[in-house]
Parts: C-alpha cells; structure tokens; sequence
C-alpha cells in the first residue's frame, strides 16, 4: 500500500502520508475508504505527497477524480484539504485536481496546494471566510 490514514474526529481532520508510486487505482481506493463514510465527509484534510516517487495519472483520470470526489462532498457541510507536494509532478497534478474541483458544481470542499507542511497547517488553522 502506497498511503496510510489517520482519521482523527476530535481535531477533525484526515490525514494521509503517501510514499513510492501512486496511480490510478490507488488514488480512488483512497477516496473510496475513506470518503464514502458520511462520519468524515466534513473533516479537514491533509495529503502528504512528500514523498511519492512517481505518479501514473492519464489527463482524463484526474477528471474522473475530481467528479467522483466531489460527489461524496457532505452538500451541507464545508471543509478543506491541504495537499503537500514539493516535487513538481506531484504539485502541477495536484492544482489541476484542485482546479478541476473549484469548477465543479455543487463543490463543498476548498483545495490549496502547498510545498512544505506549515505552510498547509497555517492555512487549515486560518479563519474561514
């Protein structure tokens, strides 16, 4: 398994570290695991992508991704998800994911991209607007 999660309710947050590759199938076994419990559809996140190696991800594939996450959005609730990636693959996929979600109809979850890991906690602890 290229991830593990840690879901915490109390500090309301959802934490995953991924290392090695990752592709296509991983990525929506996580979403899948995850995600489809309506307990944790609120939650903040946090992916860490400092240390995935590689990523096997056609175009169309973050398409898909990106509707099938936000499908499973709480559409009462808001929340949002910090992703860390400091190589450049993995952060140019994850702001076209992001992108892809922000156009999305009906999104309930607010994507930023981040390359170290203070600056995603500084901004989930920031107040909402």
């Amino acid at each position: 398994m290229a991830f593990t999660v840690n879901i915490e309710l109390a500090r309301r947050r959802v934490t995953s570290v991924w290392h090695g590759a990752v592709d296509r199938s991983l990525l929506f076994d996580y979403v899948e695991r995850v995600w489809r419990d309506p307990c944790v559809r609120e939650l903040d996140e946090v992916v860490d992508f400092s240390a995935v190696t590689d990523i096997d991800l056609a175009g169309t594939a973050i398409v898909e991704l990106a509707e099938y996450s936000r499908a499973l959005d709480n559409p009462d609730g808001y929340a949002r998800s910090a992703v860390i990636a400091s190589a450049q693959l993995a952060f140019g996929l994850s702001r076209m994911f992001a992108s892809l979600r922000a156009c999305s109809p009906g999104d309930r979850r607010e994507f930023r991209v981040f390359e170290d890991a203070a600056s995603a906690e500084q901004w989930l602890a920031a107040p909402r607007g």
